[in-house]
């Protein structure tokens, strides 16, 4: 079997089904030097890992893919939707392959028209995926940030650098989805009230705090948020959001 020249190879070991992995990228960075590296260097450490290859092109991941079917595939966040492309094409062919992202900005991986790429990735993989942006990008991003307040009853959607969880608006405690309180995660009535006065978040009724990168469309007076929710807004409230829409760029929707 002749594997391309990037090819890391482990000895196969009898009965043991071993993983082919990819790494899909769009140019050639320090950046990408730098995280390749790290992703060889930790992916190869499971014994029934036999090869990783790197792809630039989706031409060239497509070719090899036929051949046979990537287990895992590392995707580049990139402005021009390299990654995307790739995880629809993975996602079209229906085979069990797991996807994740990796980049510098999570914000761009998930957010925005990034709501389209978790739309190829499962739960965990979203999870996994920002896993990885926090593991290789500490400096970047601190571990309490959190990206979405999306209030229902007494509790808020939200998703932070570690895993999905919830948030209680009135205590201030982070919880998981199964309800379990998580340990040193509490957020202030003064750090909500912060969270609150941010630009980039829209109140909407004294009820929603929305991260504008999370509105995918405004028909009315409805606003249409990822993962399918939607808020119905007061028509007095209609000049403000038009507004804020403006001021962050987001004119199409308008």
């Amino acid at each position: 079997m002749v594997l391309p020249e990037h090819a890391i190879l482990k000895e196969k070991g009898e009965g043991i089904q071993m993983m082919k992995i990819a790494i899909f990228y769009q140019k050639e960075s320090k950046l990408l030097g730098d995280i390749r590296k790290k992703i060889r260097k930790e992916a190869c450490q499971p014994d029934n890992v036999y090869a990783i290859y790197e792809y630039s092109t989706i031409k060239a991941l497509r070719k090899a893919n036929e051949q046979s079917p990537m287990d895992i595939v590392f995707l580049e966040d990139t402005i021009d939707n390299c990654g995307l492309t790739a995880a629809k094409y993975i996602r079209e062919t229906g085979q069990k392959t797991s996807l994740y992202f990796f980049g510098k900005s999570a914000n761009r991986a998930f957010y925005g028209y990034e709501y389209r790429t978790a739309y190829y990735l499962t739960e965990k993989e979203q999870v996994e995926s920002l896993n990885i942006y926090q593991h290789f990008f500490k400096k970047y991003f601190p571990r309490k940030t959190i990206f979405l307040f999306d209030q229902s009853m007494d509790s808020a959607w939200a998703m932070c650098l570690s895993e999905v969880v919830y948030i209680d608006l009135k205590t201030g405690d982070i919880c998981t989805e199964k309800g379990e309180k998580k340990s040193g995660y509490i957020l202030t009535e003064k750090v909500l009230e912060t969270i609150r006065k941010k630009t980039s978040f829209l109140n909407v009724s004294g009820e929603y705090l929305v991260n504008q990168d999370f509105i995918i469309d405004v028909t009315g007076q409805m606003i249409y948020l990822y993962q399918n929710k939607s808020i119905l807004c007061k028509e007095k409230e209609m000049d403000t959001i038009k507004e804020f829409l403006w001021n962050m760029g987001q004119k199409e929707f308008l």
